[in-house]
């Protein structure tokens, strides 16, 4: 994970100049986390019988990716994630917001919840996440993704944001052949900070 210490001591500069205090923000491209609704455009992410990509997996990448963050501030992780490579939701009818799904299984692990309600799979993988990372006292997070319906080209990626501090407004801009660019207003301390993120096609 040493490639993202250059742009989070970075980040931590330019943010203390900028509000008198420091707060860390990590640039994380994920490297395909995909969730376990049974759709997936790539075969390596598909369930049984089709494939080999269930829970156990899922879980595994999650616990990675949670302690990179638990890294960050002394094991409390980053107040701004900028994610990349989060699955874009092939399955987003009925999906609750990320504080109703956490409504729903406080006092349960998402080990246990996976267990007990099925439905819970088809759930976008960022809510997945959120939950495993609250199950792990990594908690007050935000997210924030782009609205799938306005994408101009559906790739099997989105970049999603995950913040500590409150959004204040998300804007959207097509990139041809990439993921849409999310442009993210956040309040922080009364003030308007805003960060980008995209994740440009290869080549």
């Amino acid at each position: 994970m040493n490639r993202f210490v250059p742009i989070l001591i970075a980040c931590l500069i330019l943010c203390g100049n900028l509000f008198g205090r420091e707060f860390a923000v990590l640039v994380y491209n994920v490297e395909n986390l995909f969730d376990i609704d049974g759709v997936s455009r790539f075969e390596d992410y598909r369930q049984p019988p089709e494939g080999h990509y269930g829970p156990e997996e899922l879980l595994n990448k999650m616990a990675n990716i949670r302690r990179t963050l638990e890294a960050v501030n002394d094991g409390q992780g980053p107040e701004v994630i900028l994610f990349q490579e989060f699955e874009l939701d092939l399955t987003p009818l009925g999906t609750p917001s990320a504080s109703e799904f956490l409504a729903m299984t406080e006092g349960r692990s998402l080990l246990t919840v996976l267990g007990e309600d099925p439905s819970v799979m088809t759930l976008p993988v960022e809510l997945l996440l959120l939950k495993h990372l609250e199950d792990h006292g990594l908690t007050g997070y935000h997210i924030t993704k782009p609205d799938s319906y306005r994408m101009e080209d559906h790739t099997p990626h989105n970049n999603v944001v995950f913040s500590r501090f409150p959004i204040k407004f998300v804007r959207q801009r097509d990139l041809h052949e990439a993921r849409d660019l999310q442009v993210v207003g956040l309040d922080v301390d009364g003030r308007t900070f805003v960060v980008l993120t995209s994740h440009w096609k290869s080549g």
